[in-house]
């Protein structure tokens, strides 16, 4: 899984971006995401059809109490 729930994506195809809703992974196969996209509409899509739309990427917080 690539993207997280509320990422911004845009389609492979266009520059229209949208929000990620809901994340399916099933046991075996590819990870699909439902999109809201700018204009309104929803839409399910593999993972491969979809880029990240910001340079913005999901950093990962080191906890500092850890050792």
């Amino acid at each position: 899984m690539i993207f997280h729930k509320g990422s911004i994506v845009k389609h492979q195809s266009g520059e229209i971006k949208g929000i990620i809703t809901n994340i399916f992974e099933p046991l075996s196969g590819d990870v699909s995401y439902y999109v809201v996209w700018g204009d309104g509409t929803l839409s399910l899509h593999p993972e491969h059809e979809l880029r990240w739309a910001s340079i913005d990427t999901p950093l990962s917080i080191k906890n500092f109490y850890e050792k």
